[in-house]
């Protein structure tokens, strides 16, 4: 839907406060499990329930980090798989 929202994390916490955040401010409109966050170039991947740290999922420190909401039967079509251990739009800045 194009709504952005702005955090500011640590490569410390947990990758499923991306979720936690994403679903707090409306998920895209998406259902909660029903999307994954996806950081564009290069292309890496957080999957729900991935587990890991936000440095594991591939976020850079210093860096903002736009992420993007895909839908999950987005995933299952174009045969995409996770990159890292990371609808509507956001960013995390490291």
């Amino acid at each position: 839907d194009g709504t952005r929202a702005t955090r500011r994390v640590r490569l410390s916490d947990p990758a499923q406060l991306l979720f936690d955040f994403a679903d707090s401010v409306g998920g895209g409109g998406l259902a909660r499990g029903a999307y994954r966050l996806v950081m564009q170039y290069p292309r890496r991947v957080v999957e729900p329930g991935q587990g890991g740290t936000l440095r594991e999922a591939g976020l850079t420190a210093g860096a903002m980090e736009a992420l993007m909401l895909e839908p999950a039967q987005h995933a299952e079509r174009d045969g995409s798989v996770a990159a890292g251990a990371t609808g509507g739009q956001g960013a995390a800045e490291a």
